[in-house]
């Protein structure tokens, strides 16, 4: 109910409002990857591209395969004008390690899908 209540003020573009109530919720929904997901939206929102992009990466950490995150990370890293990380180049993703991808570190090609 939380984050569907906050997602409709995201909508609405009420920004302020939404980020307010998911802080004062946050004890009640930090386990979900979703709460995560509706915070980097309103800051996105509000222009806040950096921030945002450090909830999509706290998504894709509780949930590593939340599509919409890693989508949200590349909109939000394009907006800043990161373009390498928008299109998930080298050191781009929640580690920022060097010489691999963190979809190539986390072994997300070259495996048969389950």
């Amino acid at each position: 109910r939380i984050l569907n209540e906050a997602t409709e003020k995201i909508r609405t573009e009420r920004y302020d409002e939404a980020i307010s109530d998911l802080h004062q919720a946050r004890e009640k929904i930090q386990s979900s990857p979703q709460s995560y997901m509706v915070m980097a939206r309103a800051l996105e929102g509000k222009k806040d591209f950096n921030t945002a992009r450090d909830f999509y990466k706290a998504a894709i950490d509780k949930d590593p395969y939340l599509a919409d995150a890693y989508f949200g990370f590349a909109t939000a890293s394009a907006a800043m004008g990161d373009l390498v990380a928008a299109r998930g180049g080298r050191d781009a993703g929640p580690e920022g390690e060097g010489s691999r991808t963190w979809a190539e570190r986390h072994g997300y090609f070259g495996r048969e899908r389950g």
